[in-house]
C-alpha cells in the first residue's frame, strides 16, 4: 500500500509528463480525456489484514483492497475486501471542483507549452531532449516544472525557461542574465525586459552555444 501511494503521489506530481506521454502514444483527444480528479489505487494481492483495511479508511486517498483467488490454472477471482473514497480532486490534485459543475464534465486542460510541443518537428523535440539532459545534468538540486506556458527548470529560483515555436521550427530560452554581460548576436541572442536574455535555438549547434549561458544562470541564480 506504502509503495502504491507512493507511485500515486508521484503520478499527481507528475501530470504534464503522463500527459505528453498519453499524447505521444494515443494523440491529444485521448490525453484531454485524462479525469484527474478521480486518482484511485487499486492494490491486488493474495490477502489483507484488518490492519490493512483500517489503514486505508484512515489515508485521504481513493483505496481499494483486491484479493485475487486462483482456481485450478485457468480461473482466477478477484474480491473487493475492503475500498476508501474521498472528494474529487480539482486539476491541481487538491482542491475540489467547483460548485454547479457535473462531476466528469470538464477535461483537464492541456498546457500550451505541451500543444506546442507536440506540433514541433522531430528535430525540435530532440534538440529539447538534448538540452533538457544538459540542464538536470548541471546538479542534483535541479526541478523541472511544467507551467502552462512554458517549461521551468529551477533549483532556488527558475534560471531557465523553454517554449516552442513550431512554425518556425525554434526553441526559445530565457535565462536571467544581465543584457550587458552578455555578448548579442542577431538571431541567437536578444536581451528582454527585467535583466533577462533570450536564447533562439535554430540548430543543435545553438544547442551546445547556449550551454554556457544556462550553466552562467544556474550558477548565478
Amino acid at each position: 500500500i506504502n509503495q502504491g501511494l507512493f507511485y500515486l503521489n508521484w503520478l499527481m506530481d507528475h501530470q504534464a509528463d503522463f500527459t505528453l506521454l498519453v499524447m505521444k502514444q494515443l494523440g491529444a483527444e485521448s490525453a484531454n480525456s485524462i479525469e484527474w480528479r478521480y486518482p484511485r489505487l487499486v492494490c491486488v494481492a493474495g490477502d489483507f489484514t484488518k490492519y490493512d483495511e483500517h489503514a486505508i479508511r484512515e489515508m485521504p486517498r481513493n483505496i481499494d483492497l483486491i484479493r485475487y483467488r486462483r482456481y485450478g490454472d485457468d480461473l482466477i477471482l478477484l474480491e473487493q475486501v475492503a475500498s476508501s473514497s474521498v472528494s474529487p480532486l480539482g486539476q491541481d490534485g487538491k482542491s475540489q471542483p467547483k460548485p454547479g459543475k457535473p462531476v466528469g464534465t470538464e477535461p483537464s486542460p492541456i498546457p500550451i507549452v505541451l500543444q506546442r510541443l507536440n506540433q514541433s518537428s522531430q528535430e525540435v523535440r530532440d534538440w529539447f531532449d538534448t538540452l533538457k539532459a544538459f540542464i538536470l545534468g548541471l546538479g542534483d538540486d535541479i526541478e523541472e516544472r511544467t507551467l502552462y506556458g512554458y517549461i521551468a527548470f529551477r533549483h532556488l529560483k527558475t534560471f531557465a525557461d523553454v517554449r516552442f515555436r513550431p512554425t518556425l521550427n525554434r526553441i526559445v530560452i530565457g535565462v536571467p542574465l544581465a543584457a550587458e554581460t552578455v555578448q548579442m548576436e542577431k538571431g541567437f541572442t536578444s536581451p528582454l525586459k527585467g535583466n533577462r536574455v533570450k536564447i533562439e535555438v535554430d540548430s543543435a549547434a545553438d544547442i551546445e552555444r547556449a550551454q554556457s549561458l544556462i550553466s552562467r544562470a544556474y550558477q548565478e541564480t
